[in-house]
């Protein structure tokens, strides 16, 4: 399966490779000054960018989460019905792409307000 495919089926085009741990995942998200962390509960976070949750109920405990994908390019990840993209099979380089992506997708939607 090539990249392209697996972003648009929603499991991560590394599948099969070992998967990215929590503390890597929170590493990745922690590495952007624009997000904040927020404890909610049973050991999940959840991240904010501008005021809007950007990463969804990050376990601690399975490595599951979901990145928000309101604003990305429906061309380029598969989401589901809430515009939600599960994120537990993702290999490194995947979720740092997402998690990049996403705080563009983000800010270009908020420079889209202001020229509004």
């Amino acid at each position: 399966m090539c990249k392209e495919e697996a972003k648009k089926s929603n499991t991560g085009w590394g599948k099969g490779v070992m998967d990215l741990s929590y503390e890597r995942k929170e590493a990745i998200l922690d590495s952007y000054s624009g997000l904040e962390k927020h404890e909610v509960s049973n050991d999940r976070v959840n991240y904010k960018y501008r005021g809007k949750i950007l990463a969804l109920q990050f376990s601690k405990s399975t490595g599951n989460g979901y990145i928000n994908a309101t604003y990305l390019n429906k061309l380029d990840y598969k989401d589901d019905k809430k515009a939600w993209i599960k994120i537990k099979d993702y290999t490194e380089d995947e979720f740092e792409s997402l998690v990049i992506d996403a705080i563009k997708s983000f800010e270009d939607m908020d420079s889209n307000k202001l020229g509004s």
